[in-house]
């Protein structure tokens, strides 16, 4: 699969989840199936709540 198309597929994917879980919920499903980079779920929890749901979708999209 080319890298663009992956990219995009992953952006649709977690705008997806993003939409019908939140932020919190989007995290905790990507710790569930072993997408994380280190944080606990209070920490990133912490840092998303005041967040913009476009800023949330950037730091998921970061941990990717």
């Amino acid at each position: 699969m080319k890298t663009e198309i992956r990219k995009d597929l992953v952006e649709e994917g977690v705008e997806m989840l993003y939409k019908e879980f939140g932020p919190a919920k989007t995290i905790k499903f990507f710790q569930i199936v072993g997408v994380h980079r280190g944080d606990t779920l209070k920490e990133i929890e912490g840092i998303t709540e005041k967040l913009s749901r476009e800023e949330a979708l950037a730091l998921v999209k970061k941990a990717i």
